[in-house]
């Protein structure tokens, strides 16, 4: 799930919110004002290539629905360079939707499938080869109809933007698992213009291309996250606007935004655990809220975090406090 993006970027960002005198702005919303309980949390590849009894299951379920989670994206495969999977990562997978769902209904089960898209130098999955969408597609097809997901979530990467190729494979995906089923993507990090920088021309979406896309699909999870950020306030004022900018790029369509955050705490050149994590993700999410009214946005579902084996009991806390406005956590 971890994209590419620019230490100048996240600078531009900043330097922007300091012109307008609104980097730290007055009156921001604690989370209960907007939390819908439609949140979205990645989950691990071993609860669907691994045995869990139901009672592992329905306790994991019911957790995250007490959480307010409402989707939850089981990984289940990376594709192979012909588009098809390996058998062995989603065994248990019936087993496991049918003990969660068992326990907790209302839970959305998305299965998370990762394509590493051959673009830009990278990757084996090449999306412009018709049998390949068409491999990928009948996978799709079977999790839903034969495993019992409630619908997919295609994790394509590295994606530039404009991608037609892409676009032909949403198409195709959901003449192929029906309108009642989930149509997910994991949307990339949003920018209000060109870059001329073509190396990173497969890190961002802009607002026209997120456009298209979210006419094609139910659901967009924006990876915001890896963005370079070296300071809080820094990656606070990104989260803010990606929030808002996929917001305003979406407000046509009828897919919903959910906006990922990183709870993953290990240090990489793309990610300071100390300016990237939950509890700033989540500040700035409520100050983007706090701008567009009331109702969140028309497009807003919810936070999606990155990811569940990453959470730990800090991060636990600050998403009872900071988002479900539960006191005492």
């Amino acid at each position: 799930m971890k994209s590419r993006w620019f230490g100048f970027f996240a600078i531009l960002f900043l330097l922007a919110g300091l012109v307008a005198g609104q980097l730290w702005p007055r009156g921001i919303d604690q989370g209960a004002a907007f939390n819908r309980n439609r949140n979205g949390i990645w989950l691990d590849v071993v609860w669907a290539s691994q045995s869990h009894s139901p009672a592992e299951v329905a306790a994991l379920a019911t957790d995250l629905a007490d959480k307010g989670f409402r989707y939850a994206y089981v990984y289940v495969n990376s594709v192979q360079a012909s588009g098809k999977p390996t058998t062995s990562t989603y065994v248990h997978a019936r087993d496991f939707v049918q003990a969660a769902k068992a326990a907790a209904p209302d839970l959305q089960l998305l299965a998370w499938i990762g394509v590493v898209n051959q673009a830009r130098g990278q990757g084996s999955v090449d999306l412009e080869n018709q049998a390949v969408r068409d491999n990928l597609v009948a996978f799709c097809r079977e999790l839903v109809t034969d495993v019992g997901f409630d619908g997919v979530q295609l994790d394509v990467e590295p994606l530039p933007n404009d991608s037609g190729n892409y676009l032909a494979l949403l198409r195709e995906t959901r003449a192929a698992i029906g309108s009642t089923k989930v149509l997910g993507v994991a949307g990339h990090k949003w920018a209000p213009a060109v870059v001329p920088s073509p190396e990173n021309y497969s890190s961002y979406w802009l607002s026209d291309y997120y456009r298209a896309v979210g006419a094609l699909v139910d659901q967009v999870a924006v990876m915001t996250y890896d963005s370079y950020s070296p300071l809080p306030v820094v990656y606070r004022l990104f989260v803010r606007e990606q929030t808002l900018g996929v917001l305003q790029a979406l407000a046509d369509t009828q897919a919903e935004v959910l906006v990922g955050l990183p709870s993953y705490h290990e240090p990489r050149p793309n990610h300071n655990p100390l300016a990237e994590n939950v509890a700033v993700g989540l500040t700035g999410v409520l100050d983007a809220l706090s701008r567009v009214g009331p109702s969140g946005g028309d497009r807003f579902a919810g936070v999606a975090i990155y990811a569940h084996w990453e959470m730990d009991e800090g991060d636990w806390r600050t998403w009872e406090r900071l988002w479900l406005g539960r006191p005492g956590t």
